[in-house]
């Protein structure tokens, strides 16, 4: 959103600052594209993220569940409940080298 209120500060600083005339300037345009294009993007991203919500609407997927999923997966493969470190012999110990 940042993006597109930057670039309506530099559309309208450019008119500004820019004789008039009749025609289009190319500033005026290439500037026009960029924010349609941004302003696209936006809605894209917003379209893509309500639907993303919807349609996983009901499971949590939160980042620490995510996490939380790998590690009991690997710690039953492993035969080792979370947080059961057994430390070996020589663990630890620097080598001379």
């Amino acid at each position: 959103m940042t993006t597109v209120l930057t670039i309506t500060t530099l559309m309208s600083t450019a008119n500004v600052n820019l004789p008039p005339t009749a025609y289009p300037k190319s500033i005026g345009v290439f500037l026009a594209g960029c924010f349609v294009f941004t302003f696209l993007a936006f809605l894209e991203y917003s379209a893509a993220s309500y639907l993303e919500r919807r349609r996983n609407m009901g499971k949590f997927t939160g980042i620490s569940n995510v996490f939380g999923n790998v590690a009991n997966r690997f710690c039953k493969k492993n035969g080792k409940r979370g947080g059961d470190d057994d430390e070996e012999e020589g663990e630890g110990e620097v080598s001379g080298g």
